[in-house]
């Protein structure tokens, strides 16, 4: 018996121990915006939208941090959260309403989601409280 023959068999006996099992091994579902699974049903609305995803289509932007380290170390900020307004399709625009992107080095926006976050970017907070950025991109860079 050579290699191959071996993981013929493996794939065989891996197949017919599937086809046995008609009950699905689990009852996770996932967001149809966002991609994130979630242990059950209960967590999404009628559209599969969970709630997070939800309330980022209700105000008009999704709030994202960028993802990565500062370069130099010596950045005491924390984590900044911006506001990235939304398209026509409802995903975020790569630019920060700030102004601020991902620099050609960088990771890009990350995608952790605490449950706590909001707008801490000054620059994007005065830009949201400007009546002419609020839902409308054309008015925001």
């Amino acid at each position: 018996m050579d290699i191959a023959d071996f993981f013929n068999a493996a794939a065989e006996r891996i197949a017919t121990q599937n086809s046995h099992n008609d009950e699905p091994s689990s009852t996770a579902v996932q967001c149809q915006r966002c991609r994130w699974t979630f242990a059950d049903a209960s967590q999404l609305n009628a559209d599969g939208v969970c709630t997070d995803c939800a309330a980022t289509l209700e105000r008009g932007y999704e709030i994202s941090s960028k993802a990565g380290r500062c370069r130099t170390g010596s950045d005491q900020a924390g984590t900044i959260f911006h506001a990235r307004l939304l398209d026509e399709n409802g995903s975020p625009q790569w630019r920060a309403v700030c102004g601020t992107e991902p620099g050609r080095r960088s990771v890009g926006w990350s995608s952790y989601k605490p449950a706590d976050r909001r707008v801490t970017c000054q620059r994007c907070q005065k830009r949201l409280a400007n009546s002419r950025c609020t839902g409308q991109p054309d008015g925001c860079p």
